[in-house]
């Protein structure tokens, strides 16, 4: 797919936006496909990537459907990884207040048609959008130039309005999430870490869902919905608490100690808006850890590196909070926004975490071979590890070795299950 931020935006105005759309108002919809990588863990890497492809077709399709009775002109284009966005000439004012209704229409339309056109097996609630929508009046276009970076501007406020995630949440969904927390319906899988230089189990990462078969089976849409309800420290808590328990109950079978003793690292996210929550650094986490037996030298606190982080000052203190009850702190999915290496520098993390989107065909893109090898070095400078995330081919895995990462995680290396026993029990020997 042809990337907006690839060829560089104001390139890509020269090329794909002629006069007409600077000779109105200007509507930008930014639409992101919620959860990707996800969607990658739950149904691998083909049907995920073939997600994103039906994607942009349909959103194509949809909005010259929807627009043309309401538009001028509209184009819609690929941004990176898994983004769009929407361009609309506005004959009027009025259009412009109307856009918000046309994206929710849209992406309502794209939903419904992705799950009928897609592989049976995926389910509804496993495909989920967010958007967000800005404008330039004609009034405010100058010159070509000028214009542009407008334009560029309006795109960024639209990107930063969807990763807000407003909107209202039905009532059946408002009871159905408070139901889940009630009970503590969450369940958690575990995915191996390996030490790439000896081919050893290092530890796993917890990954946490919702019910089986609900519409908050996905994670993403747990999340979102926590985040609209104010209720993300509760849920957070609730997946700390069962991951907590379940890895606890299961390195202490004499099945497991017998077969791998002393692995005892356990990875969990935490969310950085969750930080805010006073009881965050309560002692909450504590209390859970040492009810079930751990120590906070098995845990590592992980902090995503593209979700948004609005006081760094207050983030920072709980991070320093943690590591000084004795967690250690790993940087998630760096590489896959802008903010890695500032946040990499602040943090100084004892874990970096490179995003599969660095990863997937490293093995045949000397770019990426170049930006892991200074990641790999800088961690090696600051005293920290990288973990390469996303593997799933031998290439793939030789070239991260070559590379000097220090561990690995992926389908090829071991797939998330619910029993850490049969997590480990099924890992790669390479």
């Amino acid at each position: 797919m042809d990337s907006i931020m690839w060829q560089g935006f104001p390139e890509f105005c020269k090329k794909k936006l002629d006069d007409s759309f600077f000779d109105s108002h200007l509507g930008v919809i930014y639409i992101d496909l919620i959860g990707f990588s996800r969607l990658e863990l739950s149904y691998g890497q083909e049907i995920a990537q073939e997600v994103l492809s039906l994607s942009q077709n349909l959103l194509v399709q949809i909005a010259a459907e929807f627009s043309s009775k309401h538009f001028r002109q509209v184009t819609c284009h690929y941004v990176w990884d898994d983004c769009f966005v929407i361009f609309l000439a506005c004959e009027s004012y009025h259009q412009i207040l109307s856009l918000n209704q046309f994206a929710v229409s849209a992406i309502n339309e794209l939903e419904q048609r992705i799950v009928l056109l897609k592989n049976p097996l995926l389910a509804a609630q496993d495909i989920c959008f967010r958007h967000g929508t800005s404008s330039v009046l004609k009034e405010q276009f100058r010159d070509r130039n000028e214009s542009t970076q407008d334009l560029f501007r309006a795109f960024v406020n639209a990107s930063r309005q969807a990763k807000r995630v407003g909107g209202t949440i039905p009532l059946e969904e408002i009871l159905e999430f408070e139901q889940i927390l009630q009970d503590k319906l969450s369940t958690t899988l575990f995915q191996p870490i390996l030490n790439l230089a000896n081919n050893s189990i290092y530890g796993c990462e917890a990954l946490s869902r919702g019910p089986q078969g609900s519409r908050f089976h996905s994670p993403e849409k747990l999340i979102q919905t926590a985040e609209k309800m104010g209720a993300l420290f509760p849920l957070e808590q609730l997946f700390r608490e069962n991951a907590i328990k379940n890895f606890s109950l299961d390195v202490q079978k004499q099945s497991f100690l017998h077969v791998h003793p002393g692995v005892a690292n356990l990875f969990l996210n935490v969310h950085p808006q969750s930080m805010k929550d006073p009881k965050f650094i309560s002692g909450e986490t504590m209390k859970i850890v040492e009810r079930f037996g751990l120590t906070p030298s098995q845990v590592v606190i992980e902090i995503t590196e593209h979700q948004a982080i609005e006081d760094f000052t207050t983030f920072l203190q709980s991070i320093n909070h943690y590591r000084n009850q004795g967690y250690r702190v790993a940087i998630d999915d760096t590489g896959s926004g802008y903010a890695g290496l500032q946040m990499i520098v602040e943090v100084l993390p004892d874990f970096i975490k490179l995003d599969m989107s660095m990863i997937r065909g490293i093995d045949t893109n000397g770019k990426k071979q170049i930006m892991v090898q200074t990641l790999v070095t800088l961690a090696n400078n600051l005293g920290a590890s990288t973990i390469a995330e996303g593997i799933e081919t031998q290439t793939e895995l030789e070239t991260v070795q070559s590379l000097g990462v220090h561990y690995g995680q992926g389908y090829l290396l071991g797939r998330p299950n619910p029993s850490l026993v049969n997590t480990f029990g099924q890992v790669y020997s390479f």
